[in-house]
């Protein structure tokens, strides 16, 4: 097992340890509920499957996170919260042995076609609802001021992406069979991938109580984005293609501050 698939496996497993703990130390507390917002500056890092869309869409996204959350009591709360990112847009031009969204490029047919060029503009952005179940774990501080986080829930996650692929062709050409010359063409084609999927989130990080009131955290989600791959719709004849986006899975690295009440 690599290194890298190690650290993943442990991100993965904390936040459930994390809840466990949480859960065995809420059995002897009472309640006390806390109601608390707040807002998360995030980087999220979504590359997609190289030709699937990783040769042609963006892989890292700022986005925002806004939440609302309840605590149950100083181990374990619900917290809800909308994430979304900003749209990236991204020129490519290709080699004409490049596979875009899973379709090979068109390629020169002589005598008649003398070249063929190929380039993509495109632009995607995600966002969606989120409901994640809580752990906290007092650490350190006699107060409980610094506590570990770890969390695991569900996001409703729409990923909307388009292409325009231009086609620039030069053809060859013979005016009233004298004067032979050349013809440039542009082809624009576009197409639009909407994909709206439930999936799996899991996160784990660490918060500090700057104050009574308010707190400052830091966070690492994943997100199993990979559940949002779609065929995408040619908009020129309003119907489905052979195109497909793959995303892969996100991890999501954020900076929050809040305040309970």
């Amino acid at each position: 097992m690599t290194l890298c698939m190690k650290k993943r496996l442990g991100l993965l497993a904390s936040p459930l340890i994390m809840l466990s703990v949480a859960g065995t130390a809420m059995a002897d507390m009472d309640l006390c509920l806390t109601p608390y917002v707040g807002v998360d500056a995030q980087i999220r890092h979504m590359p997609f499957q190289k030709n699937f869309g990783g040769n042609v869409l963006k892989k890292n996204y700022p986005q925002g996170n806004f939440f609302a959350g309840l605590k149950f009591n100083q181990y374990v709360g619900v917290e809800f919260g909308y994430e979304a990112s900003k749209k990236k847009s991204r020129k490519v031009t290709h080699d004409n042995s490049d596979i875009v969204f899973g379709e090979p490029l068109e390629q020169v047919d002589p005598p008649f076609l003398l070249g063929i060029d190929h380039a993509s503009h495109s632009s995607s952005k995600i966002n969606g609802w989120n409901a994640n179940l809580v752990g906290f774990f007092p650490i350190l501080c006699e107060d409980n001021s610094l506590q570990l986080i770890g969390s695991i829930g569900v996001a409703q996650l729409k990923l909307k992406a388009k292409n325009t692929l231009s086609v620039t062709e030069v053809t060859s050409i013979d005016v009233a069979g004298i004067i032979p010359g050349t013809e440039t063409e542009i082809h624009p084609f576009n197409t639009h991938f909407t994909k709206k999927k439930a999936v799996l989130r899991l996160s784990g990080g660490i918060q500090n109580m700057i104050t009574d009131c308010i707190g400052i955290r830091a966070l690492v989600t994943w997100e199993n984005t990979a559940k949002l791959k779609g065929k995408g719709k040619r908009i020129e004849i309003g119907e489905a293609t052979f195109s497909v986006v793959k995303p892969k899975n996100s991890f999501n690295y954020s900076l929050g501050i809040f305040t309970s009440f």
